[in-house]
């Protein structure tokens, strides 16, 4: 007999300590507590930082970066609202993971950071330039090759991919110029452009992050020797998945 009631006791303290347990997970998901993020995988870039929103936890974390050689990362909690960003900043290209330990609750989460080449992108306005059509999307990757990419987004928004080269910015006789450079009827063709017109923030932002050798920022390309003219706005739009692996 006692053998029983000992059983129904055990049964009932486990019950209770499940119950606890489940209400208090009930609770911190209710006030916003639980560590949540958007997704398990994140993409940085080299040279700028990039924001990962915590969409719930306490806002007091600890952050551990598994490869420091990889990725700089850091916790801001200046805003007084929400439950802070991560800031990631690419040091080489590769992957590693962040781990963060919300002191309050006990939680623990581990992203995926991806590290890629800067890009910048820019929305064609207006062109009259074939290859590079209005409503496109320009992609510059900073890197040795010197890549773009030129995207159009069909009705489904799908990306397509619509051309892919190498370009080059220089001065010639005390002005910006580019080249854009890439396959047409099976051979390299190389083009020229003035980018004298373009908005000089625009043109000094390239300088600083692209260039190997706030009013909004236009860059004008202007096809020498020719009329064709491509304006474009600078975006934040993010660069297909895969493209920079």
């Amino acid at each position: 007999m006692k053998a029983i009631q000992f059983f129904i006791a055990l049964l009932l303290s486990l019950c209770t300590v499940s119950c606890t347990s489940s209400l208090k997970d009930d609770e911190e998901e209710e006030l916003g507590l639980s560590l949540t993020f958007e997704k398990s995988t994140y993409n940085a870039m080299m040279k700028v930082s990039t924001s990962i929103p915590i969409l719930g936890g306490s806002r007091d974390y600890e952050l551990t970066v598994a490869d420091a050689e990889i990725l700089d990362a850091s916790i801001n909690l200046t805003s007084n609202t929400g439950k802070g960003n991560i800031y990631v900043r690419g040091k080489k290209k590769g992957e590693t993971t962040i781990t963060i330990f919300d002191k309050v609750t006990g939680e623990t989460a581990t992203l995926k950071i991806k590290t890629n080449d800067l890009y910048i992108s820019f929305f064609i306005l207006k062109s009259s330039y074939p290859a590079i059509p209005q409503g496109s999307q320009l992609f510059l990757v900073d890197n040795e090759s010197e890549d773009f990419y030129v995207y159009e987004t069909q009705s489904s928004d799908q990306q397509i991919l619509r051309l892919k080269g190498n370009y080059h910015f220089y001065a010639l006789n005390g002005q910006p110029h580019a080249t854009l450079a890439y396959q047409e009827d099976g051979q390299t063709k190389t083009y020229i452009f003035n980018l004298s017109q373009s908005n000089k923030g625009t043109l000094s932002f390239i300088s600083t992050y692209l260039t190997r050798s706030t009013e909004r920022e236009y860059l004008i390309f202007q096809e020498v020797d020719s009329s064709n003219l491509i304006t474009a706005s600078a975006t934040g739009a993010t660069i297909p998945e895969g493209v920079l692996d």
